[in-house]
């Protein structure tokens, strides 16, 4: 991998490709490599190519989130932006406690116009964030960055307004509309 990398700095990708399979033949569930290899080949705008070794990461590691995140990335690149949103919707159901998956969610529904769907996850995020200040007992799977919740909390706050009456979490107080405001 570093090696891969050393390529990749001085400028030769192709290189770099062929460090980046070989990490891969060493070991099968090397998640990084997968990363790597997807991502050099999303640079190379070689995006069929990208989404197979995504493809091939993922069901080696299906685990991993950062492959996920940019299986979503890829998805919408190549223009399919519904089946992106369906890989971070399963992300988020499978990594309730991951930030990054819910700020890419979020980021990507509301570029497409699904304000509810955004507001969800940044209601989530901004969840995360508090009960990580309040307790150490349950931890986000990864820190919230101070700019992330900044931003989630300021969409939040503009969502809840565009939102309106159709936000399904307006009230909240039982447990299913505790789950829908991110209380879950």
């Amino acid at each position: 991998m570093s090696t891969g990398r050393a390529f990749l700095r001085a400028g030769d990708p192709g290189s770099a490709l062929a460090y980046f399979r070989e990490a891969i033949q060493v070991d099968r569930r090397f998640a990084v490599a997968y990363e790597e290899l997807a991502s050099l080949y999303l640079t190379r705008e070689q995006l069929s190519t990208a989404l197979e070794v995504l493809r091939a990461g993922l069901r080696r590691r299906p685990d991993h989130i950062p492959l996920h995140l940019l299986l979503a990335r890829a998805l919408r690149d190549q223009g399919a932006a519904d089946e992106a949103i369906d890989v971070l919707r399963d992300l988020v159901r499978q990594e309730p406690r991951s930030v990054a998956a819910h700020a890419q969610r979020a980021a990507f529904a509301r570029d497409r116009g699904a304000w509810a769907e955004a507001l969800s996850s940044y209601r989530a995020i901004v969840f995360l964030a508090e009960e990580a200040e309040r307790s150490a007992t349950a931890p986000p799977r990864e820190e919230v960055p101070e700019a992330t919740l900044r931003e989630a909390r300021e969409h939040v706050a503009a969502l809840s307004l565009l939102v309106g009456e159709v936000d399904p979490a307006r009230r909240c107080g039982s447990p299913v509309r505790d789950a829908l405001c991110g209380r879950n």
